[in-house]
């Protein structure tokens, strides 16, 4: 069992010359993506001197980690394996990137460490901690610490890497500290129905979930926040009283506040060629 998401798959209808992204092949085909989520290689930028124009000193060690290379191998043989099923087959002629013959667990690792890099989501340089712990720059009311009045609302401040694309999650974050900064309790109310949502409640209707969240003691403690949840509620579901079904929005958020994304790191790309 994996404690979480290691691994994206990605297709492209195109061709990409010899395993490179973007740079289209001269014949018609397609390709697939192995992306590793969440690598534990571990690297260092650093300084090389008191001239803060000298570029730095920069060594990722990419795929130094023995679970990195064990992730990326899987993934190029798991795309493999999709570009030969039967429901390819009518498009599929041959693999023209690594190539068949390459077949090694050896060849094909040495495939991803010519061919793989990074990819965007670039996050966790303003690590969000408490003052304790040496590597935090914010708090969790994303103050910077020893600071008055300066905040980081973005990527950088992620403790720890998501398991996909940073997108929602820096809109959560960015409409989280929105609500610092304004003093509001949106973002309570969006929590609220969320916890709703995963308990299965919202089918009771608002009176019975407002009911199960004292009980569980998450209150609603002025009428402002009373507002905001019930605003947030009808947005959502649609009614103050009974919701029969939960929408896609709504499915959304429970996303949003669980933190369900994957952060793309290493890919490496395998390019089939399309058959005459």
């Amino acid at each position: 069992m994996i404690r979480n998401a290691d691994l994206q798959i990605s297709f492209t209808p195109a061709s990409y010359d010899e395993g490179k992204q973007a740079k289209l092949d001269r014949e018609p085909g397609f390709s697939l993506a192995a992306w590793q989520q969440r690598p534990e290689s571990l690297g260092y930028v650093r300084v090389r001197n008191k001239n803060p124009f000298e570029k730095p000193q920069i060594q990722p060690n990419y795929l130094s980690h023995d679970e990195d290379r064990r992730v990326l191998l899987a993934g190029i043989k798991i795309s493999r394996r999709i570009m030969n099923t039967e429901a390819l087959a009518p498009y599929f002629d041959y693999e023209g990137y690594p190539g068949a013959h390459v077949q090694k667990d050896d060849e094909l690792l040495d495939v991803a460490r010519q061919r793989s890099t990074t990819l965007y989501h670039l996050m966790g340089t303003c690590r969000m901690a408490t003052k304790t712990d040496p590597t935090a720059v914010v708090d969790d009311q994303l103050c910077i610490h020893g600071l008055q009045n300066v905040r980081v609302i973005d990527a950088s401040i992620m403790p720890s890497m998501p398991s996909a694309n940073l997108n929602a999650a820096v809109m959560m974050i960015a409409e989280k500290g929105a609500d610092m900064i304004l003093g509001s309790t949106t973002s309570s109310a969006i929590i609220m129905l969320g916890w709703a949502l995963q308990k299965g409640l919202i089918p009771l209707g608002i009176d019975a979930v407002e009911k199960a969240l004292k009980l569980n003691g998450i209150a609603i403690n002025n009428n402002l926040a009373a507002l905001k949840w019930r605003s947030v509620w009808r947005k959502f579901t649609g009614d103050y009283s009974t919701v029969s079904h939960i929408n896609h929005s709504a499915r959304h958020l429970v996303l949003y506040n669980r933190t369900l994304f994957f952060n793309h790191q290493y890919f490496i790309i395998i390019s089939s060629k399309i058959a005459k």
